[in-house]
């Protein structure tokens, strides 16, 4: 019987162990389930300016929900005395494989040309993505630059970023949000990372870059351009807990046996 277990104790077996349990815990991760996911996207565009019929005019498109791969925008033009130009986009992709996996960008480009006292261009881009957690811990890690360039305005939002339980309850996780004014050009880069507890909950994701090109007022820098850009990279990963207590815990035990064998010397059996 003590043969047996000095042949469990000897340094190659237990390495031979640990190897194996290092290859469960590498194909635990490899088969993941996917997390379950709904996804929408919307873009629009809206001109105001006297020469258009009653003063105003807009369109908007939606996406197709729920896929994998978003590519949506649109671009309108508006001619009077003046150009009122806009382009919105969004483009995503949602990878599902070993948890869930998602990049974008965000896009709304405006013109007023020339400038008009009672003019304005306006534009949204924005996607939305809804999941579900399971019954293992998910590291969560979100990361983006929001870029904001040409003209500016004050007290208005050129975009928007949020994360956090879709129910808004005081048990949900502190959520994230990100939300600059307009009237700041430049890159702004932002960032959350956090641990959501093995809950099964629904959480929400929201993106969208927004565009409001005055012909004056809050147009302080007189630019006949402008654009909000936001560029995102949301990592949703399940932490891989039960592989791990698996190999600390023949890990222990071999120690153990370990240190016994060299303070109970074998005795020959017969």
């Amino acid at each position: 019987m003590r043969r047996r277990l000095a042949k469990l104790a000897h340094p190659a077996s237990f390495l031979f162990l640990i190897v194996a349990l290092g290859f469960i815990d590498i194909l635990w991760v490899a088969n993941v389930q996917a997390i379950p996911f709904t996804s929408s996207s919307d873009v629009d565009a809206e001109f105001t300016d006297p020469g258009l019929p009653g003063g105003f005019d807009g369109v908007g498109k939606n996406g197709p929900p729920n896929q994998p791969l978003v590519d949506l925008s649109l671009s309108e033009i508006r001619t009077t005395d003046k150009t009122l130009f806009d382009v919105s986009s969004v483009t995503a992709f949602v990878n599902t494989d070993g948890g869930l996996s998602n990049q974008g960008v965000a896009q709304v480009d405006t013109l007023l040309s020339p400038l008009g006292p009672s003019s304005q261009v306006s534009g949204h881009a924005n996607f939305q993505l809804d999941f579900t957690s399971g019954d293992s811990p998910l590291a969560v890690d979100l990361s983006g630059v929001l870029h904001q360039s040409g003209a500016t305005w004050g007290g208005l939002e050129s975009a928007h970023v949020e994360f956090g339980c879709s129910d808004f309850s005081d048990t949900c996780v502190k959520g994230f949000g990100f939300l600059p004014e307009g009237f700041r050009v430049g890159d702004f880069p932002f960032e959350f990372h956090t641990i959501l507890p093995p809950v099964v909950r629904a959480y929400t994701f929201r993106i969208g870059a927004e565009n409001n090109l005055f012909g004056s007022g809050v147009n302080v820098t007189r630019e006949t351009t402008s654009e909000s850009r936001i560029v995102w990279n949301l990592q949703a990963r399940p932490v891989p807990v039960p592989p791990t207590l698996l190999l600390f815990g023949p890990g222990i035990i071999g120690l153990a046996v370990a240190i016994w064998r060299r303070e109970a010397p074998l005795v020959p059996s017969r």
